[in-house]
């Protein structure tokens, strides 16, 4: 994994972005998160700029889920009859 995150900068900076909002508490994921998302604006990523979209539209629901490690997926994935 490093050598791969070792040719490209943006690719690390967002793979760690990725692994801090899962691995930090509260408070750091807070503050993390305010400080990477601006940064990862401006990297102008179209496939990250999309991401961005979902993340701030569903952003706690997905704090939620790091925090407290439960997701309503079963529910979500029943079809209605």
């Amino acid at each position: 994994m490093q050598q791969l995150l070792s040719l490209n900068s943006d690719l690390r900076f967002v793979y760690e972005l990725k692994e801090g909002l899962i691995t930090g508490t509260n408070v750091q994921v807070t503050l993390s998160k305010k400080i990477c998302l601006l940064k990862a604006k401006t990297l102008n990523i179209p496939e990250l700029n999309q991401a961005l979209i979902t993340f701030e539209k569903w952003e706690e629901e997905i704090t939620n889920y790091h925090r407290h490690r439960f997701t309503n997926a079963a529910v979500e994935g029943r079809k209605k009859q």
